[in-house]
């Protein structure tokens, strides 16, 4: 899949509404780039990675990524769905890692992408809804899930273009 740049090279693309930047001092593209979720987005091959960048970090429609690709809308809608769920795997996959952890705390890690989505039988998820009552980690890391997609922008775009400029007013 080969994708034309969708913006002109040195054409500012405005940030959607509310995303929020660190200010420039406080950026640090070392420790980015070891996010999760940069590390997951990083893993994924090629195709993927761009498909993910055009839709969730750009914002193009599947009609402006058809333009772009050559492909029907029907197969960048299933590339995408595929590539999103790699992506969500990968990311999963890179939490169970984590050496940090807490034993009482792996069950959810696990089983956190399930969890969002609501394909864990009852019984588990009410243990789930428990732990996440007791435990400020897990309910974070679940709010992560949950808006992961939403916020590939936000993770990703410091790691390409750097902190952003202060406003000079």
């Amino acid at each position: 899949m080969e994708f034309a740049t969708s913006t002109p090279v040195g054409v500012a693309t405005p940030l959607p509404i509310g995303i929020r930047m660190l200010a420039p001092q406080y950026y640090a593209p070392e420790l980015a780039a070891q996010s999760v979720t940069a590390q997951a987005y990083a893993s994924l091959p090629g195709e993927m990675r761009e498909l993910l960048w055009y839709l969730d970090v750009e914002h193009l429609s599947v009609e402006e990524v058809v333009t772009y690709s050559g492909l029907p809308p029907e197969a960048v809608r299933m590339a995408s769905s595929v590539a999103r769920a790699r992506f969500r795997k990968a990311w999963a996959s890179m939490q169970t890692k984590n050496p940090r952890v807490p034993p009482a705390c792996a069950e959810f890690t696990r089983d956190a992408i399930l969890f969002e989505r609501h394909e864990l039988p009852q019984a588990v998820r009410d243990s789930i809804d428990d732990h996440l009552v007791r435990c400020i980690r897990c309910a974070i890391l679940a709010e992560e899930v949950h808006h992961l997609e939403e916020h590939l922008d936000a993770a990703l775009l410091p790691l390409v273009v750097g902190p952003p400029i202060p406003d000079a007013h």
